[in-house]
């Protein structure tokens, strides 16, 4: 069951390094406006830790999954994501490299992931164009709206659409972050993940991404 989470989690928490922060001179009225915004900023954050509740729709078999966790981001490259509950699970992406751990099977696995496991799918760090090339965007909010800004992207290329046939961001007026981020598979199955940051550019202690491995 976690093994079919994996993935999923992995692709919305990426969507975490998509931030938002208005620009003063812009008023957010259009799709463009935000995305260019939300690119701008993206280069001023540098940390976060937050809380997530994700709630996923299976169709094969039909069922509802829930966790909860918490994420922790660096900018040197490396992203925590710990899984608390029944079923606990521990992700490290560094150098490239993703790590999972099963603390209560101590069972481990690794695997090369490289660069391209985020810029692939959501565009991260490309120009404007080239992700409008990559999906249909449209602003969903009012334009006039003070609470959130409500972005849905539909993709327009096959191979994302082998893995990702709706995406969804609600992102928060008050901090310019990603408040809710849902998506659909091309399966059917429907994930919807909340997040409630606790911190945001201050530094994260090294430890918090080091996973304490059990002895061989």
């Amino acid at each position: 069951m976690r093994k079919l989470c994996v993935r999923s989690l992995i692709l919305s928490v990426s969507l975490l390094l998509m931030p938002a922060y208005p620009s003063e001179s812009e008023t957010l009225r259009d799709a463009d406006q935000v995305l260019r915004a939300v690119k701008e900023s993206g280069k001023n954050l540098k940390s976060f830790t937050a809380k997530f509740a994700k709630l996923k729709q299976t169709n094969m078999p039909a069922n509802l999954l829930f966790s909860e966790g918490t994420v922790c981001f660096d900018d040197s490259g490396k992203l925590l994501i710990e899984i608390t509950g029944a079923l606990p699970m521990k992700l490290l992406l560094s150098d490239n490299r993703l790590t999972m751990y099963y603390p209560d099977l101590h069972k481990i696995e690794k695997r090369y992931v490289g660069t391209s496991i985020i810029r692939k799918y959501f565009g991260i760090g490309e120009p404007l164009e080239k992700l409008k090339q990559k999906y249909n965007i449209r602003l969903v909010s009012p334009p006039s709206s003070d609470e959130a800004c409500h972005l849905q992207f539909i993709p327009r290329k096959k191979y994302i659409l082998e893995y990702i046939s709706f995406l969804s961001i609600i992102v928060n007026s008050r901090n310019w972050l990603p408040s809710q981020i849902e998506f659909r598979t091309a399966n059917g199955d429907y994930t919807t993940l909340g997040l409630q940051f606790l911190s945001i550019n201050e530094p994260v202690p090294p430890a918090v991404f080091r996973i304490e491995l059990p002895e061989k």
